[in-house]
Formats: structure tokens, C-alpha cells, sequence
């Protein structure tokens, strides 16, 4: 574990990674919303603007890492 901590210390930021980490906060803070209801409040809870949800949209896709719930 502490090794898997300094390598994420030593290891450069992507701002895509970081904005996707705050739309994921915010879609388990918010729970179940149709789309249109959540991408306002996804918005409006973490201050992006649409370029940058779907630049972290993108960079979620190809890193595999869905939005929302981790499955029980």
C-alpha cells in the first residue's frame, strides 16, 4: 500500500483524471436523476463546463472506469 502511494505522489496530474474523479463524487452524492437532471446538477455541483465533462467522459471511457455506483 505505501508503495502504491508513492507512486501515485510521484506521478504527473491529467486534469480529465481529476475532473472525472469530481463527476463521479458527484453522481454518488446525488444518486438516481434522469440525464438531463444530473448533468445540471453534475455541473452545478462541480463547477466544469461541458467541454470539460466531456473531455473527463472521454478520458473515463478509455481508462474503463464508469461513472456513478461501484456494483455491490
Amino acid at each position: 500500500m505505501v508503495q502504491l502511494a508513492t507512486d501515485y505522489q510521484h506521478r504527473p496530474l491529467i486534469a480529465e483524471e481529476l475532473w472525472a474523479g469530481q463527476i463521479t463524487r458527484a453522481v454518488r452524492l446525488l444518486g438516481p436523476l434522469d440525464d438531463e437532471a444530473m448533468y445540471e446538477q453534475v455541473v452545478a455541483i462541480t463547477g466544469l463546463n461541458e467541454e470539460q465533462v466531456m473531455r473527463a467522459a472521454a478520458w473515463r471511457e478509455t481508462h474503463r472506469h464508469p461513472f456513478g455506483p461501484t456494483p455491490a
